[in-house]
C-alpha cells in the first residue's frame, strides 16, 4: 500500500523550488550562450591581422548576435588630435562624406559620442531615444534618422591608456542589464587586445618594409655612384614611392644663403606643371620654416598643416600654388651628412584622412640621411679631383715659369729678350697673336720690337706708332695699369682709333705695361680666340711674365752701358769711378732682377707645399718642399739686402715715422722666428717693456729681424734672450746669445759692408746685415754696439731716442 500522504507533504516545496531551477537553468543557458559568442568572436578575432579587421569582426559580431542597426569602431591616432574610423555600418547622411568607403576622420573635439568616450575614457550607455536625447539633443535627430533606438560606447582600453572606442546602436530599447553590460564590455575588452595585438603586428610589418625599403634605397643611391644629379633624383624617387604624394628637394648654394629647386615631382599632372614652374625660383635660406631646419638641423613635422602653419611655409609663388593645392600633411627634413646641411627634403600628402605619422618622419630622415652621405661621398670627390686639377696646373706654371727665367738669362740683347716673351708667352697661354713695343727714344711712338701671329701687313703698320694714334697702347704706357678686354666689343669700346685693329678676329685682347719702377718701357700684348678670357690666376701670372720682361730688357740696356762705359774708361781714375758704377748697377740690377722670380717663385713654392700637405699622393716631397721653400726665403733676405745697399748708395732713404710699441714689434718679429729657433735648438726668452714712440715700422721690424737672426745663426744652440727697457729718455733693446762669440780685436770691423769675421764655408750670407742695421739705427738717432768675448756669446745694444721724431731724407750712404 502506497503512502500518498508523504508525497502530499512534499508538492508545496517542489511548488518552491522549480521557478527558482528555472531561474537557475536560465541564467546557466544564458552564460553558456555568452561564452559561445565570446568564443566565437575570439576566434574570429585570432585571424585578424590589421586594425580594420578588428573593427569588421566586431561589427559582423554585434549585427549577427546583438541584433544592431548602427555600428562603429575607432582608434586615436598617433597624435591625439583625431580618431580614425576602421570600420561602420548602418550610417545615413553623414556632413563630408560621399558614403562610399571609410568614414572621414573625427576630430577630438567633434562632440560625437565616439569621440567623447575616447576622450574621457568613459562609457556611455542609453538605453532608449529619450536617454539619447537627454544627454546629446543635437545628435538625438540625427540618430533618429539612421533608425537608432539606443545606445552603447565603450572604450578600448589597453594598460590603462584609451586607444579607441566601440560604438553600437539598436533599433529598440534596451535595458542593458547586468548579463548584457557584462558581456558588451567583454566584447570591448577583447576588441581593446585584438586591436592592440594587431597594431603592433602592423607596425611590425610597417618597420620591415621601412627596412627593407631604407635597404632598396641604400643600394639605388649606391648606383647613382658620385654623380649629384641622380642622387638627387633618386631620393626624390624614393619619397614619391614610400611617402609622398609631392615631393621636392632643395639645395642650399655655395655661399648657404640661398635655397635653390633642385628636383620637385607630385602624382597630380597638374599640380607637377606648377611645380615646374618653380624650378627657377630661389628663396633665402632663413626664411620660415625651413630656416629653422636650417639652422637648427632639426625637422619640421606637421601631421595636419594649418593656416598658420602655411604662413611660415610658403612665400610669393609658391604660396601661391599652395593656396590653389593645399595640402593636409607635411615633414620637412634637412639632407645632411657629418654636421653639415646640404638642401631640405620635403614630402606632402593631400588627402586628409591621410596624415603623417613620426614612424613617416623617421623613415624621411633615414633617407635624407643616406642621401646625405651620398653627396658628401660626391662633393669630397669632386674637391680632390679639383685640387689635384690645381696641384697639377700649378706645376705646370711652375714649369712654364722656370722654362721661361731660363731663356731670358740666356738672352743677351732686347732683341732675343722680345722674341722670348711673345712666343714662350704665347705658347704657355694658348694666344694665336703677341706682340711687344717699346717707347722710342724720344718718348714720341711705340715701335714694334717683336711680334708672333701677326702678318707683315699689319707688322708694316704697326712698326712704328706715334703715341696719338697708339690708341690703348698708349693708354696703358701712360696709365701704367694693364688693360684686361675679355670681350671684342670691350677692346674697341677702348681701341677705336688704332690702326688696323678692326681687322683683327674677334676675342680677349690683354696689354700690359713694362715697368720697371715708375718707368714704362713699353707694352707686352696678347690675343686670344673667342671665348678663351683668362681666369684671375692666369692674368696674375701674365702679369709676372711682363714683369720679368721688363726687368730683363732694363738689365740688357744696362749692360750695353756698362760695355760702352768699359770703352770710354781710359784713366785709372775714371776706370775705378766707373768700376764703383757697375758694381752698384749691378747691384740694383742683381737684385731687382732677383726679387721678380723669386717672389713668383714663393708663392708658387707655397701652393705646391699646401697641396703636399692635403694630396697624399705628394707626402713622399713634403721634407723636400719645405726645405726648397726656407731656402727661398733665406734667399729672399738677402736680396732684401742687396736691395738695401742699392739704395743707400743711391742716396738718402726716407723713413715713415708713425706711432707704435716696439715691445710689438719685437713681439711679432720673434713669432716669425719660431720654426728657426726650433730648428736651431735655441730658446727665446723675452723680456719687454712697453716702448711707445714714433718710429719707422718697417725698418724697426728689419733692425729685430737682422738682429735675432744673427743671436740664431752664431748662437751655436744656446739660449738667447731679448731685452726691452725704457729710462732716462732712451729706449734700449739687447739681443744677447751664448754662441761663438766674436774676437774684440776684430769688433771694429763688425758694422762695415761686406766684413765678414767667419769662415764662409760655415757660416753663408753676404757680411750686409749689421752694416744695414748701424745705417738704420743712425738714422733714427741712434747707436748700435756689440759686447762679446771668443766663446762667451755677444749681446748687440741698441739705443734709441724716445718719442722722437725720425729725420726724414737722412743721409744713410757710407
Amino acid at each position: 500500500m502506497v503512502d500518498h500522504s508523504l508525497h502530499t507533504a512534499a508538492e508545496p516545496i517542489l511548488a518552491r523550488q522549480t521557478p527558482e531551477l528555472a531561474t537557475e537553468r536560465s541564467a546557466r543557458l544564458a552564460a553558456e550562450q555568452t561564452t559561445q559568442r565570446l568564443q566565437a568572436t575570439i576566434a574570429a578575432l585570432a585571424g585578424a591581422r590589421v586594425p580594420q579587421d578588428v573593427a569588421a569582426v566586431i561589427i559582423q559580431q554585434g549585427l549577427h548576435d546583438l541584433g544592431i542597426c548602427l555600428g562603429l569602431v575607432v582608434l586615436l591616432t598617433s597624435d591625439g588630435t583625431a580618431v580614425d574610423v576602421m570600420s561602420s555600418i548602418g550610417f545615413g547622411h553623414v556632413p563630408g562624406w560621399s558614403g562610399h568607403g571609410p568614414l572621414p576622420r573625427l576630430a577630438i573635439d567633434s562632440g560625437f559620442f565616439v569621440v567623447e568616450v575616447v576622450r574621457t575614457g568613459q562609457p556611455v550607455w542609453l538605453g532608449s531615444l529619450t536617454a539619447i536625447a537627454t544627454a546629446h539633443p543635437e545628435r538625438a535627430r540625427l540618430l533618429a534618422d539612421w533608425g537608432v533606438g539606443s545606445m552603447v560606447c565603450l572604450p578600448l582600453i589597453i594598460d590603462g591608456r584609451t586607444i579607441g572606442c566601440m560604438g553600437l546602436g539598436y533599433s529598440e530599447p534596451q535595458a542593458f542589464d547586468a548579463p548584457e553590460r557584462l558581456f558588451l564590455q567583454a566584447l570591448a575588452a577583447q576588441c581593446a587586445q585584438a586591436m592592440d595585438r594587431a597594431q603592433v603586428y602592423h607596425d611590425a610589418q610597417t618597420h620591415a618594409a621601412r627596412l627593407q625599403a631604407l635597404s632598396e634605397a641604400s643600394a639605388v643611391l649606391t648606383r647613382a655612384g658620385l654623380d649629384t644629379p641622380l642622387i638627387i633624383e633618386a631620393l626624390c624617387g624614393l619619397a614619391m614611392v614610400h611617402v609622398g604624394d609631392g615631393c621636392a628637394v632643395r639645395l642650399l648654394s655655395g655661399d648657404r644663403r640661398t635655397l635653390t629647386w633642385a628636383v620637385a615631382r607630385n602624382r597630380d599632372p597638374e599640380i607637377q606643371a606648377f611645380v615646374e614652374a618653380l624650378m627657377c625660383t630661389g628663396e633665402p635660406a632663413e626664411v620660415g620654416l625651413s630656416g629653422g631646419i636650417l639652422a637648427g638641423s632639426e625637422s619640421v613635422f606637421l601631421p595636419v598643416v594649418s593656416a598658420v602653419h602655411l604662413d611660415f611655409l610658403a612665400h610669393g609663388r609658391l604660396r601661391t600654388m599652395v593656396d590653389r593645392y593645399p595640402f593636409h600633411s607635411l615633414i620637412s627634413v634637412p639632407v645632411r651628412s657629418s654636421g653639415q646641411i646640404f638642401g631640405l627634403l620635403t614630402v606632402t600628402r593631400y588627402v586628409a584622412d591621410q596624415s603623417y605619422t613620426e614612424a613617416d618622419r623617421q623613415f624621411c630622415q633615414e633617407l635624407a640621411d643616406r642621401a646625405g652621405m651620398a653627396l658628401e661621398n660626391a662633393r669630397l670627390f669632386h674637391a680632390e679631383r679639383a685640387a689635384h686639377a690645381l696641384t697639377e696646373e700649378a706645376l705646370r706654371r711652375t714649369g712654364m715659369l722656370q722654362r721661361l727665367t731660363a731663356s731670358l738669362s740666356m738672352a743677351v740683347t732686347s732683341g732675343e729678350i722680345g722674341q722670348v716673351l711673345v712666343h714662350e708667352g704665347s705658347r704657355a697661354f694658348g694666344a694665336h697673336s703677341s706682340l711687344l713695343m717699346l717707347v722710342s727714344a724720344d718718348g714720341d711712338a711705340l715701335e714694334l720690337l717683336s711680334a708672333v701671329g701677326i702678318d707683315t701687313g699689319l707688322s708694316a703698320l704697326w712698326g712704328r706708332l706715334p703715341m696719338a694714334q697708339a690708341g690703348a697702347f698708349a693708354d696703358v704706357v701712360r696709365s701704367r695699369v694693364p688693360l684686361f678686354a675679355d670681350e671684342h666689343a670691350a677692346w674697341l669700346a677702348v681701341a677705336p682709333v688704332l690702326p688696323g685693329t678692326k681687322e683683327l678676329p674677334p676675342g680677349p685682347r690683354y696689354v700690359l705695361p713694362l715697368l720697371v719702377g715708375e718707368q714704362a718701357l713699353g707694352i707686352l700684348g696678347f690675343a686670344f680666340a673667342e671665348g678663351r678670357a683668362l681666369a684671375p690666376d692666369e692674368r696674375q701670372l701674365l702679369l709676372s711674365i711682363a714683369e720679368q720682361g721688363a726687368l730683363a730688357l732694363h738689365r740688357a740696356w744696362l749692360f750695353a752701358a756698362e760695355k760702352l762705359a768699359r770703352r770710354l774708361a781710359e784713366a785709372p781714375e775714371e776706370k775705378a769711378r766707373l768700376a764703383v758704377l757697375v758694381r752698384d748697377d749691378f747691384l740694383s740690377i742683381a737684385s731687382h732682377e732677383l726679387k721678380t722670380p723669386l717672389t713668383s717663385l714663393d708663392l708658387q713654392q707655397e701652393v705646391l707645399f699646401r697641396a703636399a700637405h692635403r694630396d697624399p699622393a705628394l707626402a713622399p716631397y713634403r721634407e723636400r718642399l719645405d726645405m726648397g721653400r726656407r731656402q727661398i726665403r733665406r734667399l729672399t733676405r738677402l736680396v732684401h739686402d742687396l736691395l738695401d745697399v742699392s739704395r743707400l748708395s743711391a742716396g738718402p732713404l726716407v723713413l715713415a715715422h708713425e706711432d707704435l710699441d716696439l715691445a710689438a714689434v719685437v713681439g711679432e718679429v720673434a713669432g716669425r722666428f719660431a720654426e728657426d729657433l726650433d730648428r736651431a735648438g735655441s730658446p727665446l726668452t723675452l723680456a719687454l717693456s712697453a716702448a711707445r714712440g714714433a718710429w719707422d715700422r718697417g725698418r724697426l721690424d728689419q733692425v729685430v729681424t737682422n738682429l735675432l737672426a744673427n743671436a740664431v745663426k752664431y748662437g751655436n744652440g744656446q739660449p738667447i734672450a731679448v731685452t726691452l727697457r725704457v729710462a732716462d729718455g732712451l729706449v734700449s733693446l739687447a739681443v744677447r746669445d751664448g754662441g761663438i762669440g766674436i774676437d774684440p780685436a776684430q769688433q771694429s770691423r763688425l758694422f762695415q759692408r761686406f766684413e765678414r769675421l767667419v769662415s764662409t764655408q760655415h757660416y753663408g750670407g753676404f757680411g750686409l746685415g749689421l752694416w744695414i742695421t748701424r745705417q738704420i739705427v743712425e738714422a733714427m738717432g741712434g747707436t748700435i754696439g756689440v759686447v762679446s768675448r771668443l766663446g762667451e756669446g755677444a749681446t748687440f745694444t741698441v739705443g734709441l731716442p724716445w718719442a722722437s721724431r725720425l729725420r726724414h731724407g737722412a743721409d744713410l750712404a757710407p
